[in-house]
C-alpha cells in the first residue's frame, strides 16, 4: 500500500504529515521503547516454565471403576 497513488500522488511519508486521520492512526500503532524487565520478574517466568506440570490422572482408570462397579453388581 505505498504505491504514491494510493496517497495521491504524495509519497506516504508526505501524506501522514499532510492528513491528520493517517497520522492519528500512525501515533497509535508506532513501537514504544522497549524496557528491560526487572531481574524477579525473568527468575519467576523460567521458574515457571521450568517447573513440571503434575501428571494427569488416567482417564481409563477415571471411566473403568465405575464401570468395573456396575459389572461387580451384576456378578
Amino acid at each position: 500500500m505505498t504505491d504514491p497513488y494510493l496517497y495521491d500522488g504524495q509519497s506516504p511519508d508526505d501524506h501522514v504529515a499532510s492528513c491528520p486521520e493517517c497520522g492519528a492512526a500512525i501515533a497509535l500503532v508506532e513501537a514504544d521503547l522497549a524496557v528491560v524487565p526487572p531481574d524477579r520478574l525473568r527468575a519467576a517466568v523460567l521458574s515457571g516454565a521450568r517447573r513440571r506440570r503434575p501428571p494427569a490422572g488416567s482417564v481409563v482408570a477415571a471411566l473403568a471403576v465405575p464401570y468395573a462397579t456396575q459389572i461387580a453388581l451384576m456378578d
